[in-house]
């Protein structure tokens, strides 16, 4: 099992790197525009690589969620493609953020339209009824009962 989900691990991984990444350059910040911590204010040029870095925070838990959902119910590599495209989109998100707020948004927020399309498109598929019954759905909408997940050794 652990080797059906290497390249969902390995974007995982390197998706926290960037996490880390974009925490490192607050952390530069701080020191340059001497904003000590727990003060979140200070320079407007401060304030936008933090609120940079926060933007990329609360849409993580989407983005892993997400990833991981797609990877294993539907196909791993174009979900793996469309997480590295995601994390391109927020590495340009966030510089261009910390560059000019005004940026942010030639960037597509990120990635977040794409994150939300995928999520929007999982759900479709774990939710939508199956003629036969429950074999590939959560929920069976004619007979109303929520259905139970077979383990497949094929994805």
């Amino acid at each position: 099992m652990a080797g059906n989900s290497i390249l969902l691990a390995a974007l995982s991984v390197l998706s926290a790197c960037q996490q880390s990444y974009f925490a490192m350059q607050v952390g530069k910040a701080r020191s340059k525009y001497k904003v000590t911590p727990p003060s979140v204010s200070g320079s407007p040029d401060f304030e936008r690589i933090f609120r940079a870095q926060q933007n990329c925070v609360e849409f993580y838990p989407i983005f892993i969620i997400t990833l991981w959902m797609a990877g294993w119910y539907f196909n791993q590599v174009f979900a793996t493609c469309l997480g590295l495209v995601y994390i391109y989109s927020r590495h340009q998100y966030f510089w261009g953020y910390a560059e000019a707020a005004k940026k942010r948004n030639a960037t597509d927020g990120g990635g977040s339209q794409q994150t939300h399309k995928v999520a929007r498109e999982e759900s479709h598929q774990l939710i939508a009824q199956d003629p036969a019954g429950c074999e590939n759905g959560l929920y069976n909408v004619k007979r109303k009962k929520i259905c139970h997940f077979q383990e497949t050794t094929q994805r």
